[in-house]
Parts: structure tokens; C-alpha cells; sequence
């Protein structure tokens, strides 16, 4: 699996790797769920997969970025092409 985006808490950013992206709603799922993991607590994201062995399949932080990814990606999308076609 390629690592097609991170959210680094100690310098507070977000990195999106856009060699794995093919498609713009993939870039948008990509950030929605990176930006997910910004809103969440960083230590209790540790204390799952550290103390708990939550792995990424079953961890529940992972799981909320998922579900987040594909509930907003399309409105995502259709709000950058509008945009674009607005400033056309």
C-alpha cells in the first residue's frame, strides 16, 4: 500500500503525495482524511496502537478518517471543479 498522504503532528502539517494520485476525488479523500487525524488527539492515536495493538485496519481513529474520506470526497470534488469552472 502506498503511503499516499501523512499528517505529521510536531510540525502540525499535512503532506499529500501526489505521485500515487491519479484522479482529483483520490487527492480529496487523501486530505479530508489527513485533516481528520489533525483533529484528533495525536496521544490517544498512540495509546490505541501502542497499548491497545489497534492496527490500521481496526484502529478506531483510522476508521473515522475512512468513514470521513468517503462521506465528503465527492462534495469535495464538486466543489473544486465549480470553483474552477467559476473562475473560467
Amino acid at each position: 500500500m502506498e503511503l499516499c498522504g501523512q499528517y505529521n503532528p510536531y510540525t502540525n502539517s499535512i503532506e499529500v503525495h501526489l505521485i500515487y494520485h491519479s484522479r482529483l476525488i483520490d487527492v480529496c479523500s487523501t486530505v479530508i482524511h489527513e485533516y481528520t487525524h489533525y483533529l484528533q488527539c495525536m496521544e490517544q492515536y498512540l495509546h490505541y496502537t501502542e497499548v491497545k495493538g489497534k492496527s490500521y485496519k481496526n484502529h478506531p481513529y483510522e476508521i473515522t478518517a475512512r468513514n470521513r474520506e468517503i462521506k465528503y470526497r465527492k462534495e469535495c470534488r464538486d466543489y473544486i471543479i465549480n470553483r474552477i469552472q467559476e473562475n473560467k
